[in-house]
């Protein structure tokens, strides 16, 4: 168990560098679009909304609403 919370921990701290790396605006206000933090995580890991929710619990990131989607064409 403490292995599982130390790599989900892990996971969540990878996501908030990419969104730092990728983001735009300044600090404590950068920001990045869901499309381009999709196609950017998701060479890494296909667990992007379940981690940026985690992120958001704990008060690493912050978005607007409980859904999150990707467009489709």
């Amino acid at each position: 168990m403490l292995m599982a919370s130390v790599h989900v921990c892990r996971e969540v701290l990878f996501l908030c560098e990419i969104i730092n790396e990728n983001a735009e605006g300044e600090e404590p206000h950068k920001w990045i679009k869901f499309g381009k933090l999709f196609y950017t995580y998701a060479f890494y890991s296909d667990k992007l909304v379940g981690m940026l929710i985690r992120a958001r619990k704990y008060g690493l990131v912050d978005f607007e609403g409980e859904m999150l989607y990707q467009k489709q064409d």
